[in-house]
């Protein structure tokens, strides 16, 4: 077996050498010092027997479907009753109708300029079927190089539907310079260079095609762009709670402050009823800032899965909060974090931000955090994680998981 050219090309990144490393030890094949050697031990791996060439096609599978890639995911309601879609037969027929096959590798189909489906697996739990993911395609031409002609190329996409929860999640890999082309009478495919493809513009027409042809509406792109919002807050709240250690201080200087706050408020005839809570919950914000910007131990904020080093939000007046954290530093030591998080604790909303996330293994990438930047396309009514690094599935599942459980 031959693996695509499109899956071996260094720049796409779909076969990195951290999971050619791993696949070698796994089955005994020995090392790879660069990745054209380690590839060609896979490729010889899989003609020596049919469960070896199954083998790598499902790894070959994984590395596509995983990766770096912009994940969009939105809620959708179904124009019929929910369990004709719970229903195998439903899918058997949707199957048929498309042509899909159900053990098609990423390796095995080929494709056109058109969007098709290439395979499907199907999910079941307590008898009914819980989720279907879909295996999408089309070829483009990719200009990278511009000193090389224009090249023929797939692009898988996967799309899975959660039948119980009603959300669609939709990956897709990011590239630049990619076309739409058109082929000749003579075979000659001729590139369309004002028509160039973004991961954005696919994402409407993969919509499109599985509503469509599946039967389901969008939620309202307000509603579900709100959920979205509440779900990032909650992510965004769960990974900087106050440590223990910060909380202890501030609580040391609990009776001092209520006599500050009885003091100021008896001498300037402010309304002890109405601002005392307010007062006292601005004050410990302000000695929660000054205590952990000058903490020394900065570790303290990294002890969840991921910690924020970015995010974006908008109050009920529309003032917008932005801030940022350079490097890999949590916006807890950033004094400006403080400044806002009364404005981001009230609202419980978050437009976006970028996490900072660790591996669950980190023996072939490094301790070093991988970066995920979560935002709202507010006019698609979708949320999307883009992985500017190459993740693998469980690390992808620890973070996205996580979002759509609040959905």
């Amino acid at each position: 077996m031959k693996i695509k050219l499109f899956l071996k090309k260094d720049t796409n990144n779909y076969i990195v050498m951290p999971k050619i490393q791993k696949f070698l030890k796994e089955n005994n094949l020995g090392s790879a010092d660069f990745r054209g050697q380690g590839l060609n031990k896979i490729e010889d791996f899989s003609n020596t027997s049919d469960e070896a060439k199954e083998k790598v096609n499902i790894w070959i599978d994984q590395c596509t479907r995983e990766g770096i890639k912009h994940l969009y995911f939105t809620k959708v309601s179904f124009n019929k009753d929910d369990t004709l879609y719970k229903s195998e037969l439903f899918w058997k027929e949707f199957s048929h109708k498309h042509n899909i096959q159900n053990d098609i590798h990423i390796n095995e189909y080929t494709d056109d300029n058109i969007l098709d489906y290439k395979g499907i697996s199907i999910n079941k739990d307590s008898g009914s079927i819980s989720n279907i993911c879909i295996v999408m395609s089309f070829s483009y031409l990719d200009a990278t190089n511009s000193h090389e002609h224009p090249v023929k190329e797939s692009y898988p996409i996967f799309a899975e539907l959660d039948i119980k929860k009603r959300i669609l999640i939709v990956r897709l890999k990011s590239k630049n310079k990619i076309y739409v082309y058109t082929t000749d009478e003579n075979g000659i495919n001729n590139i369309n260079y004002d028509k160039k493809i973004s991961c954005d513009k696919i994402i409407n027409k993969i919509i499109k095609k599985l509503s469509l042809d599946i039967g389901f509406t969008q939620m309202d792109e307000g509603q579900i762009c709100n959920e979205i919002e509440e779900a990032y807050y909650k992510i965004l709240d769960e990974i900087t709670k106050t440590p223990d250690i910060i909380k202890q201080k501030i609580v040391e200087f609990k009776d001092v402050n209520i006599n500050y706050i009885k003091n100021m408020l008896a001498n300037t005839q402010i309304p002890e009823s109405k601002y005392f809570n307010l007062i006292q919950s601005d004050l410990n914000i302000l000695l929660e800032k000054f205590i952990s910007v000058s903490y020394p131990d900065k570790e303290i904020f990294k002890d969840s899965y991921a910690f924020p080093i970015k995010l974006v939000a908008t109050d009920s007046e529309d003032t917008k909060v932005e801030e940022t954290a350079s490097g890999y530093q949590p916006l807890q030591t950033k004094a400006a974090f403080y400044d806002h998080k009364k404005i981001i604790s009230e609202e419980k909303r978050c437009e976006g931000m970028t996490l900072a996330a660790y591996r669950k293994n980190s023996i072939y990438y490094g301790k070093t955090p991988f970066t995920i930047r979560c935002d709202l396309l507010k006019t698609k009514g979708m949320g999307r994680l883009r992985f500017l690094e190459y993740v693998e599935e469980e690390d992808i599942q620890n973070v996205l998981s996580r979002i759509v459980s609040i959905l």
